[in-house]
């Protein structure tokens, strides 16, 4: 491999890290860079998939040099580091001196010389220069691409410092270096941005791939420095897919009907064509897996990167299908990792513990923010190193959620870009997609394709409700990506079969409001007189609460929960627990549309307020969930409130027209969904809207960031320092600090420690348990809107009481939060 830079003799005395008076040479600390970039490229088999994404941007350039070169880059990113100033700084300095934006420069002045000498083409030197602008952003978050278009004076003050490291530490091009650093043009990157779409949409990948794999062989390098640990990549082998398949085919797995699929999966696929005649729920699940199987196994005879779409009504296994897709895909090609991506915390947990029955313990995990795994030995390299693991998803499998995903792809700041580039080969099951607002569905579209199309990356989308996304795409070709693995015929046979045509679509006859509450809860009562569990979905937390409030003075008979995104997890847990159990007497539900998605809760009778049709027909996948009662009712209601709920959801408008439809009780997803992504594509052909697909062929990483925000961003932390009860992993985790009596613990015990370890924060040991502390800090949290008053909005009024400007100690929390109330 070629060397950027040839360095002197004096190289020897310039360092790139200290700790405590320890020190890590510069030379080293490149080496070990190198060292670990090597072994990423080597585990995940990153060669080809840049060198084609090289290749894809369509210029007459030399991938293999190129490539070459962008290693360089990222093995010399803190060459910045090399300046008298920043060498005094380790020394104990009390300066403040940056490195990033030097280091920048100096390879800048490499490439241009380079450029000059003909060892670079004008489209090679281009497109060096905006990947090399990852150097720059390394200690920082990233930014949109045109902040670079005027360098000059930026360029100007740091010329110095370049000229100094030129000439103390450079040897046998330092004469030539110190010339071209002065016959630099002005700098920007004006002619990158004018790369056709194409090129520069690759860019936009080649981009994030190479900034994650600069931070993470970095941070791995420092870290071998700093605690002494390694960190060894971790994939799936041919020794994982194949205990997998033994294990899902296993008769010693309890409960598993796989091994009943695998040994009659073609009678099973006979039957494919007879549903009307399968009486039991799970052989019609049977028949649901092997046509989905059969269907990816004739479909993709490659193993490039695809993008799969299941739609399978509530109860169909959908858990179980993607275990078995994935199995399939496994045997077919050489992916690294399958990350399993769901939108709520109590659906992850249910999802793991599935694929846990399956997977040995050590090489799967959950990424969430409740999350603690357990140490195999109390001793705080072994804390490290789990911590370590779960920071840079060294499992095999995951599990996490979608926020995490996606800021994966689109969020700018460094903590969310360390992992990007283990997306490629790699199999990413979505479920509950629906969960997203409708003015992302095309930018979601577009990054499917193109992260299969370049990163290799393949696809399993899952719902209940699921739109035909391809239809957001221009071309034939490209739509050719996306596959449905049942087609439509099928899905409506599925649907229309008894055993999940279990609930009927009734109108309530009454519109709720503020001022009727009464005369509605006793309306709900009399429907559910002969009912044990009912449930009742509003589109408030505001008229959630009221209605659980005249619940409680009123209906004597049933136990009355409320659940909304300002319960506490622990009670939330609770809830699902008592509602799910089998001694479980009369009780009433009261829940926002968090309940809906992929819970795993039956009731007997539902209400659902009005709300986009997808959101009532997840509803009703709550209500006869498993099919063993005569067919249920869920009862859809007006309220006054739910088109400024939904006021910009395009799915809102439409649900508006069909409401004559949908008081009949006549529901067709397909029409449905038809006319909502006609009006999106209306939308989006209009030449005057900027979509956000837009930002990223114009690679605004830091505009992208801001706008595409998947949770509402209107809202703050509130830390309620009350008692609760913990169990397991959790339970162990604080007993060993002392944190935890018995079960229980109290928040403000949690809060003082919390305090006490960012008062201590020092060394790369502490910053750790810090961030893993927060995720006991999440046990304790909920998010409530950030209201606006006459003297501003809330959390503004707050700021100087939030600690990190994040979360909000509720020390009076006991005048407005109660845990059963949120």
């Amino acid at each position: 491999m070629m060397k950027l830079f040839s360095f002197s003799e004096s190289i020897k005395g310039a360092n790139a890290h200290s700790k405590n008076e320890q020190y890590e040479p510069f030379a080293r600390h490149v080496e070990r860079t190198e060292y670990y970039l090597d072994k990423l490229f080597k585990t995940h088999d990153l060669n080809e998939i840049l060198l084609k994404m090289l290749k894809d941007m369509g210029m007459s350039v030399n991938s293999e040099k190129l490539l070459d070169c962008i290693k360089q880059i990222i093995a010399y990113h803190d060459i910045g580091k090399l300046t008298d100033q920043f060498q005094r700084k380790l020394k104990g300095a009390k300066i403040r001196v940056s490195h990033s934006d030097v280091g920048f420069f100096t390879i800048l002045v490499k490439l241009w010389c380079m450029y000059i000498e003909k060892q670079l083409s004008d489209e090679e030197f281009k497109t060096l220069f905006a990947l090399s602008t990852v150097v720059h952003r390394h200690h920082s978050h990233l930014c949109d691409i045109n902040e670079f278009c005027e360098l000059t004076s930026e360029y100007n003050r740091k010329k110095r410092a370049v000229r100094q490291i030129i000439e103390k530490y450079i040897d046998k091009e330092k004469e030539n270096l110190l010339q071209k650093l002065e016959q630099i043009p002005q700098l920007n990157v004006k002619e990158i941005i004018k790369f056709n779409r194409e090129r520069r949409i690759v860019l936009f990948f080649l981009y994030k791939i190479i900034n994650s794999l600069l931070l993470s062989a970095d941070y791995f390098a420092t870290m071998e420095f700093e605690t002494g640990c390694g960190f060894c990549p971790r994939v799936i082998t041919r020794d994982t897919v194949e205990k997998l398949n033994r294990n899902v085919s296993s008769h010693e797995v309890k409960g598993n009907f796989n091994c009943y699929i695998d040994t009659n999966f073609n009678q099973l696929l006979v039957k494919c064509g007879k549903l009307n005649e399968i009486s039991s729920l799970n052989e019609l699940r049977s028949i649901i897996a092997v046509s989905s199987e059969q269907s990816l196994l004739e479909k993709t005879p490659d193993n490039s990167g695809n993008v799969f779409f299941l739609e399978v009504p509530t109860g169909g296994g959908k858990t179980n299908l993607a275990l078995r897709l994935v199995r399939r895909l496994l045997q077919k090609g050489n992916y690294r990792k399958v990350i399993y991506v769901l939108p709520y915390i109590n659906i992850i947990e249910q999802n793991y513990d599935y694929f846990r029955r399956f997977i040995s313990e050590d090489i799967i995990t959950r990424l969430d923010h409740t999350y603690i795994r357990a140490y195999e030995k109390e001793e705080n390299a072994e804390e490290f190193k789990v911590y370590t693991e779960q920071l840079f998803m060294n499992y095999p499998f995951l599990f996490m959620s979608h926020v995490k995903f996606f800021d994966m792809i689109f969020e700018s700041a460094k903590s969310s870009n360390y992992n990007f580039y283990q997306l490629a080969n790699s199999i990413i099951v979505i479920d509950e997609i629906q969960a997203y607002k409708t003015k992302y569905w095309d930018l979601l579209t577009q990054m499917f394709h193109y992260l299969a199309c370049y990163l290799n990356t393949t696809f399993i989308v899952m719902s209940a409700t699921l739109p035909k996304f391809k239809e957001l795409l221009l071309s034939t070709q490209d739509k050719q990506r996306f596959i449905e693995l049942l087609n439509d015929n099928f899905v409506k046979k599925l649907y229309a079969h008894r055993l999940f045509d279990r609930v009927e679509l009734k109108p309530l006859g009454l519109v709720f409001s503020e001022t009727n509450i009464e005369e509605f809860a006793h309306k709900i009562l009399e429907k559910s007189k002969d009912k044990q569990k009912v449930l009742i979905v509003l589109n408030s937390i505001r008229e959630s609460l009221k209605l659980y409030e005249t619940f409680e003075r009123i209906a004597k008979d049933f136990e009355i929960y409320l659940l909304n995104s300002t319960i506490l997890p622990s009670r939330r847990r609770e809830i699902l627990r008592t509602v799910n159990s089998d001694q479980c007497g009369k009780v009433i539900l009261i829940s926002t549309q968090s309940i809906e998605a992929g819970v795993d809760i039956d009731f007997d009778i539902g209400f659902r307020a009005i709300a986009p049709l997808d959101s009532i027909v997840q509803a009703m996948g709550r209500v006869n969930r498993h099919g063993i009662k005569p067919k249920a009712c869920l009862y859809v209601f007006e309220d006054t409130k739910w088109k400024y709920v939904y006021k910009n959801d395009i799915r809102a408008q439409v649900s508006k027209e069909s409401l004559p439809k949908l008081k009949k009780g006549i529901i067709d997803m397909n029409a449905y969904y038809d006319e909502v992504l006609q009006k999106m594509k209306s939308i989006l052909n209009s030449s005057i809207v900027q979509t956000d697909f837009d930002l990223v062929k114009e690679l605004k990483f830091g505009s992208i960031a801001s706008n595409v925000k998947l949770i509402d961003a209107q809202t703050m932390s509130l830390f309620i320092p009350c008692e609760i009860g913990v169990q397991g992993d959790v339970l162990k985790w604080l007993k060993e600090r002392g944190i935890a009596c018995e079960d229980r613990v109290h928040g403000s015990d949690v809060w003082q420690y919390y305090l006490n370890l960012l008062e201590s924060k020092e060394s790369f040991e502490d910053l750790y348990r810090i961030k893993e502390f927060s995720k006991i800090l999440s046990l304790f949290t909920v998010n409530v809107f950030n209201y606006s008053t006459e003297k501003g909005r809330t959390k503004e009024l707050l700021k100087d009481e939030l600690r990190d400007s994040k979360v909000y100690y509720a020390n009076d929390y006991q005048e407005y939060y109660s845990y059963e109330k949120g």
